[in-house]
Parts: structure tokens; C-alpha cells; sequence
């Protein structure tokens, strides 16, 4: 509560009270320690803790023994399907879900059609609600743009020159990498909210179904 606290008071600082002085001068001296090599960037407790989310808070919705609770980044996406090609696209319009209330990412692997099996597999083992999950709400991330071999739509980080030709302005210090800088290297199947916080993460189909069979019993004793 503290963290929505406090990122809700400096949004309000800025929407109200448009760049104060505390604002510009650290945004400048930020931006000129950036400018000398040798020297450390400024410490970002609130990005560190915006990463962290509501890990630290109990009875949340989440996860906790999925390691779920963080705040998922947000990053431009483009995908390059042999049927459709789009991008770029803010992540958090590429993830949302209109047909279910949650979202299942899968960071794809070198068989993504297998990927989407295991997890449409791990829905129906789980006996998870299609308003909650389901066959349409899942989506599929891969480290990197690769050759379509399929009508699977495969989203990747857009780097940063196309992002540059499209005349997108991104803030300094973003990278594409930081879709990943938030997951254990092994994980295969992210389960979002529709706040974009990480309800659990699974590195094989197995830790996926027992996660789903959480927020199943979860969603029960809500209700």
C-alpha cells in the first residue's frame, strides 16, 4: 500500500503541479551524471520498488510460491507473422485481453506451437473459467525476432533502431531487454492481471497447472 501510495503522490504532483523545481533538478543532474562514464547513476529507489510491486504485501492476489506480486514493464512489441505484421506496439496493448479477465504470456522457446499446446493443455487440466483464462487470451513473446514458419503470432522486443526509424521517442536509459530483466531465466509461462501486475510465473507446464489450480481455488474463496 505504501508503494501505490507513494507512485500515486508523485503522479499526482506531476498532473497537478506540472515540473516543479525538485522534478527539473533532479531530471538535470541525472542526466549530466549520465554524461561522465566513470560515475554511477543516481540510485532509482522508486523504479526498484515499482519492480518489486506488492510482493511484500500479505493476502495479496498473487502468487507468492510463483513468485508472483511484481510489476510487469512496459516495452514496445512487434510481431512478424506470416499473416499479420504489426508493431511497434506498447506491451500493455499487446497483452491486454479482452475476451478474459487475465492474460498468459509464454516466452516462446524454439518450438512456440508446442509452447501454446502445453498451455492450452494446462487451462483445460486446471479447469480454469474462460472468463478468467482462456484459448484467446494467451499471447507468445520470443527474445528476438525470428522467421515466421506459422500463422502463430509471435511478439518480440522492438529494438531500438526500429524504434528510431519510426520516429518513436523513447525516455533514456530504456532497453527492450527489460521485458526479461524481471524473469528467472527459466521461466516459460507468465500469468498477468489486468492491472499488468505478475499473478504467478512457471518454468514448465507442470509449475504451470499447479499455478493455475492456485488461482482457480484462489477466484473460489473470493467468492
Amino acid at each position: 500500500m505504501r508503494l501505490a501510495a507513494g507512485i500515486t503522490k508523485l503522479n499526482g504532483q506531476l498532473c497537478n503541479e506540472g515540473d516543479s523545481w525538485k522534478f527539473w533538478l533532479w531530471r538535470n543532474v541525472d542526466w549530466a551524471i549520465r554524461q561522465i562514464p566513470f560515475l554511477p547513476d543516481l540510485p532509482r529507489p522508486l523504479s526498484e520498488r515499482e519492480a518489486r510491486g506488492f510482493k511484500s504485501v500479505e493476502g495479496g492476489f498473487f502468487a507468492s510460491a510463483f513468485n508472483g506480486g511484481g510489476r510487469f514493464p512496459q516495452v514496445y512489441l512487434s510481431s512478424s507473422s506470416s499473416s499479420h505484421q504489426a508493431g511497434p506496439t506498447l506491451s500493455d496493448s499487446v497483452l491486454s485481453s479482452g475476451d478474459s479477465a487475465m492474460t498468459m504470456m509464454i516466452l516462446a522457446s524454439d518450438d512456440p506451437e508446442n509452447d501454446v499446446i502445453e498451455a492450452r493443455m494446462s487451462l483445460e487440466q486446471a479447469e480454469i473459467h474462460e472468463k478468467v483464462l482462456s484459448h484467446y487470451s494467451i499471447r507468445v513473446i520470443s527474445r528476438q525476432c525470428t522467421t515466421a514458419t506459422s500463422d502463430l503470432e509471435v511478439y518480440y522486443p522492438t529494438p531500438l533502431e526500429e524504434l528510431s526509424r519510426a520516429n518513436i521517442s523513447i525516455r533514456p536509459l530504456y532497453a527492450p531487454s527489460n521485458l526479461f530483466s524481471r524473469f528467472d531465466p527459466k521461466t516459460k509461462f507468465v500469468i498477468l492481471r489486468a492491472d499488468f501486475f505478475i499473478y504467478g510465473l512457471a518454468k514448465n507446464r507442470s509449475e504451470l497447472v499447479d499455478c493455475l489450480v492456485h488461482l482457480r481455488q484462489c477466484l473460489h474463496q473470493d467468492i
